[in-house]
């Protein structure tokens, strides 16, 4: 007997997949395939149609992937660790010498750089791609830089950013995801949260804690 209220729920939950521009097509995929196992589960279970398999590999198998078990999880694990809930810097940014020019004096420096690193935000332990060009002068300031924002990354006792990425799928499927969150990523914090996006600060001259809460007082 047809669930109407599944079917319509479902397809409700359908539209807003294939609408959802942030999925990937891997993701997508997973996302319908996962759906549909759980709209014809009353069919399923009337014919008493039972497989002692996960429900993750039964929708990997729908998306049309084959195999054993130990030759599915690799890709199921690499799958749903794109979509874990948590801090990814943006590697696509393209890094800046943080050294400064003589002339004009203080300008920033526009060469194409030849060392890169990441600079922490000591307020939030974001990491932001830097690098410094062939001028030793420049790789000593970014080297100064680097060693000052540590510094005050450890004064401020370290913090770990939030998640700024992942966690798609909990959109359509809020039960049970964490948990599979947790087995692809054992660093995962059950409950961690993707919130909006904010716009990158400048940390570049953020040399020391005090310095900055010096600048907050004035």
């Amino acid at each position: 007997m047809v669930d109407i209220k599944r079917t319509l729920e479902a397809k409700e939950i359908r539209e807003s997949i294939f609408s959802d521009p942030d999925l990937p097509e891997s993701l997508r995929l997973f996302a319908l395939a996962a759906l549909h196992l759980w709209e014809t589960q009353p069919e399923r279970k009337a014919v008493k149609e039972f497989r002692r398999e996960n429900w993750t590999y039964r929708t990997l198998r729908l998306m049309g992937r084959t195999g054993t078990i130990e030759e599915l999880t690799p890709g199921l694990r690499h799958l749903l660790y794109d979509d874990v809930p948590k801090y990814r810097p943006d590697m696509n940014a393209r890094p800046r010498c943080l050294g400064t020019m003589l002339r004009p004096a203080g300008a920033p420096c526009t060469r194409e750089v030849r060392m890169r690193t990441m600079l922490v935000n000591p307020m939030t332990g974001e990491r932001t791609q830097v690098g410094a060009c062939k001028d030793e002068r420049h790789q000593a300031q970014t080297n100064a830089t680097l060693r000052a924002a540590r510094q005050a990354w450890e004064d401020n006792g370290s913090p770990e950013p939030k998640a700024n990425s992942g966690g798609r799928l909990l959109r359509y499927f809020p039960r049970g995801l964490e948990e599979l969150y947790a087995w692809v990523d054992s660093y995962y914090t059950r409950g961690t949260k993707t919130p909006e996006p904010k716009p990158p600060q400048n940390i570049a001259g953020i040399v020391s804690l005090a310095d900055h809460r010096n600048q907050k007082d004035t």
